[in-house]
């Protein structure tokens, strides 16, 4: 029979996300057991302003919370079962273990968390198998997951999608992964390829971020203040978290403040200029428990940087037009409200609903060396609301779960051109059509059972609409009407083969789509040099993805690994392309039916893109003695473009991770981590440099960087880490940029001291 582990106690129970379906899990024989979960939740909380000096970076040389397998729980909140760490949520709704559940998953425990010791949560992330990220500037990535990025890749915080109608294709102003705090991570749950259940985003994968949460058992009150600092870009940052129990109440509150310096890149490159910046972030969360079987939890985020710049700004003036260009606000802001139900009823055996709040904005300020008097700031702001309803339910042998997922969005978007000698100012249109709004409506199914004692199905189902609104009259080209509706459903099948207690092989077959959003439909501006003008097109169609995957899990208890192929066939991908207006071309200001000097040529977003995109994922951990182990994974994408564009041009054919790690149990604990990440040089799909409207995306060079890392605890309450990134201080970046005339990168850090305390009281 396949082993399931068997859980008996509240505290075996992750850090629950919102939707909460962490507190009920199908045991062997298909009996339901209950237990409270573990609610995070949330009280408003916001840090205004503390800019922190080079007087207090000297102080605080030694920085962030980091720490080893053997450091004892008095470094953090005081921990739960290990048990936790062998489950996941984020593929059904469903807690399972990571050797049972039908897909390629990977957990990042509170641990490892610790020990990465990353500014920024692509820092944590790209040590992961099939994880890879953009990097357009210091502290800002995009991810890419099984050759697809940003918009196909659903981010997720407690279960709930920060993804809104105006993430991206890339990155452009806006900061995908890093609107998360770090300081405030629990665990992180990876799922690799279509996750139908989970929403219509995830084409290309899913990443969970679990917070933190208020303490367990008879705790009364506890914290942590933590230190960090980088050597390559003088980064410093402080977390600051406070937890507590009383009674039905427990809490966790906690904040962050860092200062990000001019990043210094390896070999000969040197510090980069316009590379720093501030941020500020702050999270809380309450859990109250109503009863042994009900628990209301609220909770609440919001982070912040200021002062980033973007690439271009790396190039010097007299290259490029762009003299100042900077990217600011880079903000988000979410609250939660989540009520769970254990209560057994005929309909069901557990309920959990959650309504969340979303605000992110995003703004550029730009100065030109050709008009050094004006100053052109755009601004964009979604503000979303939503409410997931999940209802679970053991039929016979079915594990079901059914729900729906309503959500609603709001565009805010402007540009203002101020004239800095007479501060007189002009409002015009922005990025997007201002005052759209965006529209949701989702429902699903899933449903797990065993066929035989060796054979176990899961398959589920996603029906999704998708709203849009939105009216403006755009000068020449007249009125622009966005309304239209987008319908569609995601479909997955999985078979699981127990082959023996500690073998499965798994096949499984996905349909998904991603519907058109507003960034998509309603951009109307000018690019580049100007040369071309960007139009709306509401008329799109979703994108289409089918999926194949085959993978094997093998699980001793010294060695635990897994291997996966997959196929994924995409059409209809939204690509930018060139287009027409009434018949042409171009913008025909002169009315001549010719293209004259001046008059833009048109793009459009269209459904031109069609994709093969193969690869294979592995990962291992390997202990041949309780003092040793090691690690490490192996990713190889390759893409097949089959349309006249390039839509997928940030594939890196190979990539992975290996380390080595020991671990002491004497009194202090010390231990030791030596890792080593590599990369294959960068390739478009074709394997030349990609166009992308002024700028070529050019292949990079492969790299390898070598890590070394360790800690040690100085008594009950004290730990101090240190890590030596980069060690051969390696020039490397994932790509580079071509302007007109020049090249430019954001080259990695160089080699840098990066050290660590935390503090427990």
């Amino acid at each position: 029979m396949p082993r399931i582990t068997r859980i008996s106690r509240p505290t075996d129970v992750p850090p629950s996300p919102a939707p909460l379906a962490y507190a009920w899990f199908a045991l062997p024989n298909r009996r339901f057991a209950k237990f409270d979960a573990a609610l995070n939740a949330a009280a408003a909380m916001e840090i205004t302003g503390l800019r922190l000096s080079t007087t207090i970076l000297c102080l605080l040389l030694a920085t962030a919370t980091f720490a080893g397998d053997a450091i004892p729980a008095t470094t953090g909140v005081p921990s739960k079962s290990k048990l936790s760490e062998r489950l996941i949520y984020s593929v059904d709704r469903t807690p399972e273990d990571t050797f049972e559940t039908p897909r390629a998953v990977t957990v990042i425990g509170r641990d490892d968390l610790l020990r990465k010791n990353g500014m920024t949560l692509s820092d944590i992330l790209m040590e992961e198998a099939g994880f890879t990220a953009i990097p357009e500037r210091n502290g800002e990535s995009t991810p890419i997951m099984r050759g697809l990025l940003a918009r196909h890749i659903l981010v997720m915080v407690d279960g709930v999608k920060i993804n809104d109608s105006l993430w991206r294709t890339n990155t452009v102003t806006r900061e995908q992964l890093n609107l998360i705090d770090v300081s405030q991570i629990e665990r992180i749950e990876i799922v690799r390829g279509v996750v139908s259940v989970l929403g219509t985003e995830a084409l290309g994968g899913v990443v969970n971020i679990i917070t933190r949460r208020g303490a367990d058992g008879s705790a009364g009150f506890g914290g942590t203040i933590g230190t960090r600092y980088g050597s390559a870009d003088h980064s410093v940052a402080m977390p600051i978290d406070v937890w507590g129990r009383n009674g039905a109440i427990s809490y966790h509150v906690g904040g962050m403040l860092s200062r990000v310096g001019d990043l210094e890149a390896g070999g000969n490159v040197g510090r980069q200029p316009y590379t720093g910046y501030d941020q500020r972030g702050a999270h809380a969360n309450v859990q109250l428990a109503l009863s042994s079987d009900k628990s209301l939890t609220v909770a609440y985020q919001a982070l912040e940087q200021r002062g980033v710049k973007f690439w271009q700004s790396l190039v010097p003036a007299a290259a490029v037009k762009y003299n100042d260009y900077s990217i600011e606000p880079v903000r988000m802001r979410m609250a939660t409200a989540a009520y769970q139900d254990l209560s057994s009823r005929v309909w069901a055996d557990a309920l959990n609903v959650s309504a969340y709040w979303n605000v992110q904005d995003d703004g550029t300020s730009r100065i030109t060396a050709a008009k050094p008097t004006i100053e052109e700031f755009s601004f964009n702001k979604d503000r979303m609301i939503g409410v997931n309803v999940e209802i679970g339910k053991f039929i016979g042998s079915h594990h079901l779960l059914y729900g729906i997922d309503v959500s609603a969005e709001k565009i805010a978007s402007a540009t203002r051109t101020t004239n800095l000698p007479t501060d007189t100012a002009v409002v015009t249109r922005g990025r997007y059509t201002n005052g759209a709004t965006y529209q949701s409506g989702s429902i699903f199914v899933n449903d797990k059972f065993n066929v035989t004692r060796f054979v176990t199905i899961a398959a589920g189902a996603r029906y999704g609409s998708f709203r849009t609104k939105g009216a403006e009259d755009i000068p020449i080209f007249g009125k622009i009407d966005l309304n239209s509706t987008k319908k569609d459903t995601t479909s997955a099948f999985n078979v699981t083969v127990h082959a023996a207690q500690r073998l499965n092989f798994i096949a499984g077959a996905f349909r998904g789509f991603r519907a058109p959003n507003l960034d998509d439909m309603s951009k109307y501006f000018l690019l580049g040099n100007r040369a071309t003008v960007e139009i709306p097109n509401p008329s799109m169609s979703p994108e289409r993805i089918k999926s194949y995957e085959a993978g094997v899990k093998y699980e001793t208890s010294s060695f635990a690994g897994s291997a996966f192929y997959f196929d994924n066939r995409l059409s209809d991908v939204i690509v930018r392309a060139p287009s027409t207006w009434n018949g042409l071309s171009f913008i025909d200001t002169s009315g001549d039916g010719k293209q004259q000097k001046g008059e833009p040529s048109i793009l459009q977003n269209r459904n031109l893109g069609r994709a093969i995109i193969r690869g294979i994922e592995a990962e291992f951990r390997y202990k041949p003695a309780p003092w040793l182990l090691l690690f490490g994974n192996y990713t190889k994408t390759e893409g097949s473009d089959r349309s006249t564009g390039l839509p997928f041009p940030y594939i890196q054919p190979r990539f992975g991770t290996a380390a080595v790690r020991y671990t002491s149990n004497t009194t202090h604990a010390p231990w030791a981590e030596l890792s080593l990440r590599y990369a294959s040089s960068s390739k478009s799909t074709d394997g030349s440099a990609t166009v992308i409207d002024v700028n070529h995306l050019e292949t990079s060079p492969g790299f390898s960087v070598y890590t070394l890392r360790g800690g040690a605890s100085l008594g009950e309450h004290f730990v101090v880490t240190a890590a030596i990134e980069n060690l051969m201080d390696t020039r490397y970046s994932y790509f580079r940029y071509q302007t007109l005339s020049s090249y430019t990168a954001i080259y990695l850090p160089g080699r840098q001291l990066v050290l660590g305390t935390t503090y427990r009281f």
